[in-house]
């Protein structure tokens, strides 16, 4: 008896078997970083007279990188608003509250450039949050709501142990936002 195989049939297992030599292995992933704490500091700054121990109450951290910008920035007075210590793996996102009650959001993505504790700030961005609309309170059709607003965008590198001034956001006249992050060791 003799078989017959159909023409489809063997073009079918050879392009198979073509596909299955030529298909590329998967690279693995590179493994995630280490977790690294960081401090994010929203300060409040103002051209008017500091108080009398304003400067005591910023984190010797932050005095620090105020202190290199100072002949930068036209402020005087600098006072702490709202800060969070976080433990992120490559990004995260924290809230934060403004001087006047405002809601704010900083998000940061980062990866580690070498063993040292060197970290290069893919993106950090503070972002203020839309106000919440009181319940029964809806738009128009076809109308959207507000998008976030985002005072300070940046990228930047940061290592270990220091501190730098991300990006400052004015308020009005001789006031504004000034947002600080330190990589803790």
């Amino acid at each position: 008896m003799r078989y017959r195989i159909p023409l489809f049939a063997v073009l079918l297992v050879w392009t198979l078997a073509a596909a299955a030599q030529e298909a590329p292995t998967p690279t693995p992933r590179p493994p995630a970083g280490r977790e690294q704490m960081f401090h994010i500091t929203l300060l409040f700054a103002s051209s008017g007279a500091p108080a009398q121990n304003e400067a005591q109450d910023l984190p010797k951290s932050v005095q620090k990188a105020i202190a290199d910008l100072r002949d930068f920035l036209p402020f005087k007075s600098y006072r702490t608003i709202d800060s969070a210590l976080v433990r992120l793996n490559g990004r995260g996102r924290v809230p934060l509250n403004g001087p006047n009650g405002e809601r704010y959001s900083a998000s940061l993505e980062y990866h580690e450039l070498d063993t040292k504790g060197s970290f290069l700030v893919d993106q950090f961005a503070l972002t203020l949050q839309p106000e919440a609309k009181p319940d029964g309170h809806h738009l128009q059709p076809g109308h959207a709501p507000k998008a976030p607003e985002q005072p300070i965008v940046s990228s930047f590198r940061i290592a270990r142990g220091e501190s730098v001034v991300v990006g400052s956001s004015g308020l009005g006249v001789g006031k504004a936002l000034i947002i600080v992050l330190t990589a803790v060791p």
